[in-house]
């Protein structure tokens, strides 16, 4: 059963959006347009850390930690978890121009990126899966190149357990 789904364009360049929900996300792997995955992947991080501590205050007979101004819910802005597939799914299409363009395809056209993730019964992310759909029509074996050299360049790729590295299928020929 898939619990997150999104969505991440990029026409060119290295800027993308991405729809999580219905909220949109702007991240750029240059800081031009949007903060750069791991800037998005910190602020996850401390936007997950933090109701986890104010939890584990409450398990140690803490009620009162004051104030934390970061909203875990969906109500007001995407979840950690969602946010976390979305910034990978930002991180892993601008690595896979930088791949194809290391492997001599320097024009890989509009990509788009639909993720899925899983989460397991506590509120863990157990999968994640990219369907990447590439304007560019190439060869298996050419999108499978690509695709390893995104996976050693992506930083959000480098940051998570290997088992939450996303299953990846490419289409090409695609818009």
């Amino acid at each position: 059963m898939t619990d997150i789904e999104t969505t991440t364009v990029s026409e060119d360049g290295y800027a993308t959006t991405s729809q999580v929900g219905d909220f949109e996300l702007s991240i750029d792997a240059t800081d031009e347009d949007g903060p750069n995955p791991n800037a998005v992947l910190v602020a996850d991080y401390a936007s997950c850390f933090l109701p986890a501590l104010r939890v584990g205050g409450t398990k140690e007979g803490h009620d009162d930690l004051g104030t934390i101004q970061i909203d875990a819910t969906d109500e007001d802005g995407p979840n950690p978890n969602a946010v976390l597939v979305a910034d990978y799914a930002s991180c892993f299409l601008p690595a896979l121009r930088v791949g194809g363009t290391k492997e001599g395809h320097d024009d890989l056209g509009t990509i788009q990126i639909d993720a899925e993730a899983d989460i397991d019964e506590g509120d863990d992310l157990s999968a994640v899966r990219f369907a990447v759909h590439v304007e560019a029509d190439l060869s298996d074996d050419e999108f499978d190149a690509i695709v390893d050299r995104a996976e050693g360049i992506c930083h959000v790729h480098a940051a998570l357990k290997p088992e939450l590295h996303a299953e990846v299928e490419v289409h090409g020929g695609a818009f």
